[in-house]
């Protein structure tokens, strides 16, 4: 997933750490939604990663 997501953004100078960040992400939201057998958990991990995101300017 990291290098699909790597390869939409070619264009872009961080591109592959974009990628690799992203498909992490997902990667650990997937593993608490399998772990926890709960959806919301893994919706609400990646609410909050995508929210740390943007107070940081990640996606600017």
């Amino acid at each position: 997933m990291s290098i699909a997501l790597g390869w939409i953004g070619r264009s872009q100078p961080h591109s592959f750490r974009f990628g690799f960040i992203v498909g992490s992400g997902l990667a650990l939201s997937l593993i608490a939604t399998v772990l926890t057998k709960s959806v919301f958990v893994g919706l609400g991990l990646l609410i909050v990663l995508a929210c740390i995101g943007i107070k940081t300017k990640f996606f600017a």
